[in-house]
């Protein structure tokens, strides 16, 4: 799973398209991001006032459904084969 780009970088983004007069496609260029990102960070800011990351969830998303991580850890760690045919197998 991917780590969050750094709140500054959010707030320097987000602050040449809200008061600098950029362009959320020219903000991006201008700091390296994609331009899909710099619109959710936008709009993240104008929807909850704040830039920061939401939650990073760690789920595993399986063909019959959601299993947090630890459960199927220790699914794994039990029984991997049990864990293999619950899981995958199901689907």
């Amino acid at each position: 799973m991917g780590k969050p780009y750094s709140e500054d970088l959010r707030k320097r983004v987000v602050a040449a398209v809200e008061t600098g007069g950029l362009s959320c496609n020219q903000a991006a260029k201008q700091f390296g991001v994609a331009i899909s990102t710099a619109i959710n960070w936008v709009r993240r800011l104008r929807e909850t006032g704040s830039v920061a990351p939401g939650k990073m969830d760690r789920v595993f998303w399986l063909c019959n459904g959601q299993v947090d991580i630890a459960t199927a850890q220790q699914a794994i760690a039990t029984d991997w084969i049990a864990a293999y045919r619950k899981y995958y197998e199901a689907r």
